[in-house]
């Protein structure tokens, strides 16, 4: 099966401190190619407008993100799937599963998961390897609404998936 890990907007504008350690281990070991998605965010646009996000207007991953990642693609939106050249780029490869870790589980990762789901894609989302700037409660809503969507199997933790790595919490 063709597969990759796909990091979601582990940009320095949001925290991912309680993941990191894990997201850079796994990008260290894994054989899979990785691809980063990061959010930037257009001046004037509605996320600015309604959610006042200034932030993410240049976006910067960190620089050992940079070096393991094969690519990095840039959205404007939740669904990292809108971006065009992200979709062209699995349906050319025939990718067939993505394992999903990153930033903002209950709304970059979920819409990602959910989209990757509908094109014939299976998303295993890596739960350890995910994390939300809200709540706990938020985090656990996310993770029971994924599972319900796309598949209790495909929400689990690092040591349970195919990956095979296991590290000490």
């Amino acid at each position: 099966m063709s597969s990759i890990v796909l990091v979601v907007d582990f940009q320095e504008s949001f925290d991912t401190s309680s993941i990191e350690d894990k997201v850079r281990s796994l990008t260290k070991l894994t054989d899979n190619t990785i691809i980063s998605l990061k959010f930037k965010n257009r001046e004037g646009s509605i996320f600015e407008a309604e959610l006042n996000y200034k932030d993410s207007i240049e976006p910067e991953l960190p620089d050992w993100l940079i070096r393991r990642s094969d690519k990095v693609f840039e959205r404007f939106g939740y669904d990292g799937t809108r971006s065009e050249d992200f979709s062209t780029y699995l349906l050319d490869n025939k990718i067939e599963a993505c394992y999903v870790v990153g930033v903002e589980t209950d709304a970059c990762v979920l819409s990602t998961a959910m989209s990757l789901l509908d094109m014939g894609i299976q998303p295993i989302v890596i739960k350890d390897c995910c994390t939300t700037e809200a709540s706990d409660d938020v985090e656990n809503s996310a993770l029971n609404i994924l599972r319900r969507n796309i598949g209790y199997q495909n929400v689990v933790k690092l040591e349970q998936s195919d990956l095979g790595f296991k590290f000490d919490d």
